[in-house]
């Protein structure tokens, strides 16, 4: 374990006209004039080594915070889980788990819920990393993608189209729901299920956005988004719910928009290996296995701007105010959301492939070197 090794001087902020083609836009009238801003480093750690003769590793291991508490707790995929200090960076504590750590932890009353890849769920005590469960609850499949919590369940999914629910204060089992795997292509990626409206919604890797009843698991509707399709169909965009819709997408399909009530597909757009979307002021953004970060019309999906980015894929964004932040190959780019402008790129080592997570105006996230990061963002 390599702790408190200075990162500063590994990043560097670049304009983005060196490093991104500006955007297409649908709009017919004038775009808003960009707001400036710049990244500013805070804190940074090399908690791991890659391994030797690696050339282009990555780490898909991200950041939640707990404001509350002023922890931020990120896993990465060697298996460790650390918790920090949000100012200063000060690593409070680590723990090992027997796998990798691929998605977002969730914050809980008494610390941090983070499922792993050698199946187990753990939660740990936000003061020491103990853990506060008798044992970790455990699966025969790795765990994958966002651990969501919500009115006394953990909810989770397996890399092998199942989704868990357990009982957040003591680990016991409550319900699981699962499908068949797809004999056609499938995709890496794995949805992780969002809980609203009493339903918990979660993508499948045969092509299926599903809703499920929170407290029993029974299925309440199945909306089939891969029919006829040629690609991938796996659902792998983590649906998020605005209101009365769910905004998701299969990976050869494009994002979609559906009704929470009933699974009905209100439109569909073709932009293909969608990232989870972020939604602001009746728009949705999201980012592309092509490297591009695209906004769309929520009610109607029109096109309002595309940027495409220096990088094979986008990753979903985070937001601080009205600016974008897009993890990819060379690292972070800020994107002025209002306009798809690209501003400054934060180049990190190996690049950013994970989406940071945001507390104020300041950014976390893990690094393709084996770092763990907290940058600052500064309107100007």
């Amino acid at each position: 374990m390599k702790h408190n090794l200075p990162i500063l001087l590994l990043f560097l902020s670049i304009p983005l006209a060196s490093v991104a083609q500006q955007p297409t836009s649908s709009r017919s009238a004038p775009s808003p004039t960009a707001i400036l801003g710049q990244f500013s480093m805070s804190w940074g750690h090399k908690v791991y080594d890659n391994e030797m003769f690696a050339l282009s590793p990555t780490d898909t291991g991200e950041c939640a915070v707990d404001g509350s508490k002023g922890i931020v707790y990120c896993g990465v995929k060697t298996g460790s889980i650390f918790a920090l200090a949000i100012d200063t960076g000060r690593i409070l504590w680590e723990y090992k788990t027997g796998g990798s750590i691929t998605g977002r932890p969730a914050v809980g009353p008494l610390g941090v819920y983070v499922g792993s890849s050698d199946g187990c769920l753990y939660y740990l005590n936000f003061e020491t990393g103990i853990s506060v469960w008798t044992s970790p609850y455990c699966t025969d499949i790795p765990i994958r993608g966002e651990v969501t919590v919500f009115e006394g369940q953990v909810i989770f999914a397996v890399a092998t189209n199942k989704i868990y629910s357990v009982k957040a204060d003591d680990g016991t089992f409550k319900w699981a729901y699962n499908r068949d795997r797809p004999s056609a292509m499938s995709a890496e990626g794995v949805a992780s299920p969002v809980v609203a409206k009493g339903k918990v919604i979660a993508g499948f890797s045969d092509g299926y956005l599903v809703g499920v009843d929170l407290n029993n698991g029974k299925e309440l509707w199945a909306s089939d988004l891969g029919a006829d399709l040629s690609g991938a169909v796996d659902v792998d965009a983590t649906p998020v719910v605005v209101d009365d819709r769910v905004f998701t997408g299969a990976f050869a399909a494009g994002p979609t928009c559906l009704s929470i009530d009933d699974g009905s597909v209100i439109w569909t757009s073709k932009y293909f290996g969608i990232s989870k979307v972020d939604y602001s002021n009746g728009n949705i953004f999201f980012g592309t296995s092509d490297g591009e970060v695209i906004s769309l019309a929520a009610d109607t999906g029109k096109l309002l701007w595309s940027a495409k980015l220096s990088t094979s894929s986008a990753y979903a964004p985070a937001r601080i105010g009205r600016h974008l932040f897009v993890g990819g190959d060379q690292g972070i780019w800020a994107i002025d959301s209002f306009t798809g402008q690209p501003l400054v790129l934060l180049t990190v080592p190996f690049g950013v492939k994970n989406s940071p997570a945001v507390w104020q105006n300041m950014l976390f996230f893990v690094g393709g070197a084996g770092t763990v990061n907290a940058v600052n963002w500064i309107n100007r």
